[in-house]
């Protein structure tokens, strides 16, 4: 194009059975954006003691000040902590543990 048009943006991941969808425009000018992020069961992280997912619905939007809405999800979050260092504190009672229904 003659450089004047918005930048399109349209890309996709794929990380562990999950994928991720990311599209929209970018206004090099105005610094404009209109973004948005789609995505079901996305491995964040997998590492021996952890594994993370994450299912985003997300858009980012506006010259500045940006605007970032919607939703994520966290499907899958695991975390084994085989030992705790020397001198780790305890749990307290400001800890809270949710169960997968979202309800504690």
């Amino acid at each position: 194009g003659d450089g004047n048009a918005p930048l399109q943006i349209d890309g996709a991941l794929s990380s562990g059975e999950g994928n991720m969808k990311i599209e929209g425009t970018f206004d090099l000018a105005s610094h404009a954006v209109d973004l948005s992020v789609v995505g079901e069961s996305f491995e964040a992280a997998r590492l021996p003691e952890s594994r993370v997912e994450l299912s985003p619905d997300l858009r980012l939007e506006g010259p500045d000040p940006y605007r970032l809405t919607g939703l994520l999800r966290i499907p899958t979050a695991a975390l084994e902590i085989k030992e705790l260092p020397t001198g780790t504190a305890r749990s307290s009672c400001a800890m809270r543990l949710i169960k997968p229904t979202g309800r504690i």
